[in-house]
């Protein structure tokens, strides 16, 4: 399958590259031109479309419901309530899961930007082809390896000699976070990593050599040239990176939840699914809202800050 999926990937990218996009200004807000659909198209969207699309969101709508009902035993919900959301906000293992998992997610993000960048840059600049499809090889294979075996591959890999009793094995007094936050890093770096490579793209190699003709280095160029013109795609990739790590599930309900006191906020939610808890299907689903809210939250304020229009993705 990881085979197959890479072999998929290299396919478009090799098509989508025998074309060049060159950006000629710097940034702007983008008013799209709107047509109205005939009558055709209008029953199309509202009979075939939208149903599809109420399906698919059916899941965060249950989340909801059960997070606000009293209890959801039978065929509808019961009663209306915001007791859970007061129990989960006053008890001490969801805050310390929510502040782990946001301390886990910024941490990676701030790495994941870096890696990005630089291997992005690399992959788009590089004249070496072989250079370029490895280093694209490595940056997205994450993307087709599942979760679960990424952790898994972890826990035996940084558990056995030279790694065992170091900061990085997560059944040493150090704890697992910062494997969490590596494993975080791996699993959302290609997201960062194609948006500021499609930036990339569209940023014409000529503004770099025009730098460096007048006397800046590759250094001050990738600073003060090319950085400033893929603002937007890098605080993209951020954004995106930090949402799906705050809601990452596979990583943190198998190393994440080794230790009590490191685990995330998912790994809570399991705890509470499977503990035995009263009421603990409609905490979790309460906790569940929470990170959706958070993650809303977080782009809106980048919406109105930026001016500019993103995708509620990953939700």
């Amino acid at each position: 399958m990881l085979a197959l999926a890479l072999a998929i990937f290299f396919g478009i990218k090799k098509y989508v590259s025998l074309r060049q996009y060159a950006m000629l200004s710097r940034g702007g807000r983008w008013i799209p031109r709107v047509r109205k659909p005939k009558l055709v198209g209008s029953l199309i969207i509202y009979l075939v479309v939208f149903p599809v699309m109420l399906f698919t969101a059916m899941p965060q709508i249950g989340v909801f419901i059960t997070a606000f009902s009293v209890r959801w035993s039978r065929a509808y919900p019961e009663g209306f309530t915001l007791e859970h959301f007061a129990n989960i906000l006053t008890n001490s293992d969801v805050i310390t899961g929510l502040s782990n998992s946001l301390r886990y997610a910024v941490i990676a993000t701030a790495i994941i930007t870096v890696l990005s960048l630089s291997s992005a840059y690399v992959a788009a600049r590089s004249r070496l082809q072989t250079l370029n499809e490895v280093l694209d090889m490595i940056s997205t294979s994450p993307l087709a390896i599942p979760g679960l075996a990424i952790a898994s591959g972890y826990i035996i890999l940084f558990t056995s000699w030279p790694f065992k009793d170091t900061f990085l094995d997560p059944l040493s007094i150090y704890g697992p976070w910062l494997l969490v936050v590596l494993a975080y890093t791996v699993r959302r770096s290609p997201f960062a990593t194609r948006v500021i490579y499609a930036g990339l793209q569209q940023v014409h190699v000529a503004y770099e050599e025009a730098a460096m003709n007048l006397g800046a280095s590759r250094l001050r160029t990738l600073a003060t040239v090319v950085i400033p013109l893929l603002g937007l795609n890098i605080l993209s990739g951020a954004l995106l990176a930090f949402v799906y790590s705050v809601a990452e599930t596979s990583v943190s309900v198998t190393v994440g939840a080794i230790v009590a006191g490191q685990k995330p906020l998912t790994a809570v939610m399991m705890d509470f699914l499977t503990g035995g808890r009263l009421a603990g299907l409609q905490l979790a689903a309460a906790m569940a809202v929470l990170i959706v809210v958070t993650q809303l939250l977080i782009i809106f304020v980048t919406n109105v800050f930026l001016k500019q229009r993103y995708a509620f993705i990953g939700v």
